[in-house]
């Protein structure tokens, strides 16, 4: 499960409003605008490997699995109703391995975006009261993978599949939102 290419990263950074800031150091806009801050955690990789398989009923072989033939250079599309271009694999003929080989194509790769602000009240000098809000997969994209790899299936190369990355297993945007109090 080579994944080639991976990309993570995270950011906090307050904003530049409150005492000791630049902006709104003092009164009322240092209260209301002071303490923010933004976190983002931005996750993009390539596609997840495959392998194009074929029926095994004229393998005579047992517990083997079989493999495609690969009868042209496989052509990524994009199109998640077509990914390869299925006229580049074909059944091997009976008694024979086919030529593609394991895990040598990639499904649809993911990028995903979560963000998030948060501020802490101080109410006294023992309570404090956290506010928080997260957005996961902000941009409420899809991370579609693929399904039936086998060329007998008819959704073969169709990546109409979603791969529940998200929170909880939710893939849609979903927003959360927290108060805290802590002594």
């Amino acid at each position: 499960t080579d994944i080639r290419h991976t990309f993570g990263a995270s950011a906090v950074a307050d904003l530049p409003f409150g005492k000791g800031k630049r902006w709104a150091q003092t009164g009322f806009p240092s209260k209301l605008a002071g303490g923010w801050q933004l976190s983002a955690i931005v996750t993009a990789h390539s596609g997840l490997p495959f392998t194009a398989t074929a029926s095994t009923a004229t393998l005579n072989a047992p517990f083997s699995s079989q493999f495609a033939d690969c009868i042209g250079a496989p052509q990524q599309t994009g199109n998640i109703y077509q990914w390869y271009n299925k006229s580049t694999f074909a059944a091997p003929s009976a008694g024979r391995f086919g030529t593609c080989g394991t895990n040598n194509l990639s499904g649809p790769g993911l990028l995903s975006a979560n963000l998030g602000v948060n501020r802490n009240f101080h109410i006294t000098e023992r309570f404090t009261l956290a506010l928080r809000a997260d957005m996961f997969n902000s941009a409420n994209t899809p991370h579609h993978v693929l399904g039936n790899t086998s060329i007998s299936a008819g959704t073969f190369m169709q990546a109409v599949g979603i791969l529940n990355t998200g929170v909880d297993g939710i893939e849609q945007r979903a927003v959360r939102l927290s108060l805290r109090l802590g002594w």
